[in-house]
């Protein structure tokens, strides 16, 4: 055969005369043998480093391979066997064979080390808190831990909260600890994350009243005079009422288009830990309310000619002038511009 790897070789011996002789053997003899490749050892593996921080993900350790000064090539002078450990924190092993012109029947190795990491370098979520006047302590099962994008909540336990009572961006807290005998994340090291605490929508009714303290119904009509139309007493009625709702601090009582109308209402504005819902907007504006009131209407009034009067102007050299005019409706001077207009001059 040719001489290749893993072909076999003959080689024939010729022996003199003298050897054949003394130890009875034939003139010639054929001896055979198989051509291995050379040998691949650790000391041909070269490890760019020996330690890599745990990542939660089987470590692909960096290294080169080379015979003297020659570097090998990957799939053509050897392969990867197998990573003995690597994932979790300890030693773990590169196993690699000879391939082509390198011996394929004897393993080469070289040890690397997975190091602890702290336990600040996770990421914790928790998306669904919101306010309900109580501290909000989330359990385990219902945040994500995560170093990557790999889970490892597995591998902690909450060891404490903070107050988490009020709404806010990262308003809420918790505290984790690495469980018992994991060697992954550095003993005595904790994570302390945060959340976000969303406002609660706030929802009721509103009730009127008038100065004898009688509830109002229904429509209510006002008559425009150029002043706010409200109401004596207003009071908001919380859908639940169990944490006992504070005016000025968790909702204010407002008026929406009570100087003009024609259409107007009473409303109730969440603040602090609670918010209006979304989808419950005036029309026409982007104002939205917790509840609002029954429409009340204001209605406008008529200005009749004894309503005006105008006084006299000077002549200002053929140029149109616009004349003195007042007018008054009741004990409301109208403004020009907001209250009327100059249609045409004369």
């Amino acid at each position: 055969d040719t001489n290749e790897i893993d072909k076999t070789v003959k080689a024939t011996i010729t022996f003199s005369d003298n050897v054949k002789k003394n130890y009875d053997l034939p003139t010639t003899a054929d001896y055979y043998g198989t051509i291995v490749g050379k040998t691949l050892t650790s000391a041909n593996i070269k490890m760019e480093k020996t330690s890599y921080d745990y990542t939660g993900k089987a470590i692909v350790p960096e290294y080169k391979v080379y015979d003297g000064d020659k570097l090998l090539k990957e799939g053509t002078d050897y392969v990867v066997k197998n990573t003995i450990g690597g994932k979790d924190v300890g030693e773990a092993t590169l196993v690699i064979t000879g391939k082509g012109n390198y011996n394929s029947k004897i393993d080469a190795t070289a040890k690397f080390t997975v190091a602890p990491i702290s336990a600040d370098k996770v990421t914790v979520t928790y998306k669904n808190a919101e306010y309900n006047g109580s501290a909000i302590q989330p359990k385990l099962d219902v945040i994500e831990v995560k170093l990557g994008n790999v889970d490892v909540k597995s591998q902690f336990k909450i060891t404490g909260y903070g107050e988490n009572i009020n709404a806010g961006k990262e308003a809420g807290s918790l505290t984790l600890t690495p469980v018992k005998d994991n060697k992954n994340f550095t003993a005595g090291t904790t994570k302390k994350a945060t959340f976000d605490i969303a406002q609660a929508t706030l929802t009721g009714t509103i009730k009127v009243y008038n100065a004898n303290g009688i509830e109002l119904t229904g429509t209510q009509n006002f008559t425009y005079d150029g002043t706010e139309k409200t109401f004596k007493d207003i009071k908001f009625v919380p859908t639940t009422n169990t944490k006992k709702l504070v005016e000025g601090k968790d909702y204010e009582i407002k008026y929406f288009n009570n100087v003009t109308g024609p259409d107007a209402y009473v409303y109730i504005n969440a603040i602090g830990n609670y918010t209006n819902a979304t989808s419950q907007k005036f029309d026409g504006s982007e104002q939205t309310y917790a509840t609002k009131s029954e429409v009340f209407h204001i209605d406008g009034v008529t200005v009749s000619r004894k309503d005006i009067s105008i006084s006299d102007t000077e002549y200002a050299g053929g140029v149109a002038v616009t004349p003195n005019v007042t007018i008054k409706v009741g004990e409301k001077t109208l403004v020009e511009g907001k209250d009327y207009k100059f249609e045409n001059l004369y």
